[in-house]
């Protein structure tokens, strides 16, 4: 992704979190794998193809909004419109099957609580990632060596207003009786470049006067994405990180970093993606030991309450 953070110039905040988003998921995969093995081993046996389906022009799907994991039905483009807000986490469902319907998502329901219990992934747009991939693993006949995250994680936003044109650059033609060719050539280019500085200025102004933000730049940010990874899903804390975690120097040498840089690097790449981070062990609690994922949390996501 280089230092920009976003696929071009301008995004909006939605595709800006996603773009990093998806370095983070790949960060998992990376750095703990064991998460998507997890997520097909313990939960796959209990997700339904049914649970995402098109009969007779009516589409009916699960997704979570706002902590809730709901059955929504509907019909036609508009549905599937609202289906991928749904899973963007930009729309809050407000047609549900019915409460007999969701009730039969409870064993599911508690199965991926579980998971997200298990990795602190409890966020609205990761567990739509993983029901997302769930969908798409059900549907495989044979099961894969290594599973991998599904999801169309990166947003393209489309500005629908009025666009200048693209210039037809138009120059003098080179007389060669009167100018050299290289002076011709240089003044040539200070003309192309003139026009082509005008035009990328009016494109600005439309984007900007739109409410379209200029995309970040972020060079750390897959370093920071693993740092992440390493506090919030394998439990990590910020000295076990920083133990081997460098920073790059302007020369591209390699230095070690502090407790509170990897404290402030992980805090700023989670409100990036809008992850919301773990609590750290408290006084007593050994390094590397996990919540028991069969004891209660008060931050799991269930079927039918709120965060």
């Amino acid at each position: 992704m280089g230092s920009r953070h976003g696929v071009g110039e301008y995004g909006t905040p939605d595709s800006i979190a996603w773009a990093g988003r998806r370095v983070f998921l790949l960060a998992v995969l990376r750095v703990a794998p064991q998460t998507v093995d997890s997520l097909a081993q313990d939960v796959l046996p209990a997700y339904s193809p049914e649970f995402s389906a098109y009969q007779e022009g009516t589409r009916t799907f699960v997704c979570f909004a706002d902590g809730v994991l709901r059955y929504v039905v509907g019909s036609g483009v508009q549905n599937l419109a609202a289906r991928l807000a749904a899973r963007s986490g930009l729309w809050v469902p407000s047609l549900s099957a019915g409460d007999d319907a969701d009730k039969a998502l409870a064993p599911f329901a508690a199965a991926l609580a579980g998971w997200a219990g298990r990795w602190h992934l409890r966020d609205d747009w990761i567990l739509n990632v993983a029901l997302t991939t769930l969908d798409s693993l059900s549907r495989v006949e044979r099961p894969c060596a290594s599973w991998r995250f599904v999801a169309s994680i990166l947003r393209y936003p489309h500005y629908g207003g009025p666009m200048p044109a693209a210039p037809a650059l138009t120059l003098d033609p080179w007389l060669p009786t009167t100018e050299t060719y290289a002076a011709y050539r240089t003044r040539a280019l200070s003309e192309c470049a003139r026009q082509l500085d005008e035009y990328l200025f009016c494109v600005d102004e439309h984007y900007d006067e739109a409410g379209f933000k200029l995309t970040p730049e972020y060079r750390a940010l897959e370093h920071h994405a693993e740092w992440l990874v390493r506090y919030q899903v394998l439990e990590e804390e910020w000295p076990d990180i920083a133990a081997t975690a460098t920073r790059e120097l302007a020369d591209g040498r390699r230095a070690p970093v502090t407790d509170q840089a990897v404290r402030d690097a992980v805090k700023k790449t989670a409100d990036l993606l809008g992850l919301t981070l773990r609590e750290g062990r408290g006084p007593g609690r050994p390094a590397g030991s996990r919540t028991d994922p069969s004891k209660p949390s008060a931050g799991r996501v269930t079927k039918g309450t709120r965060r």
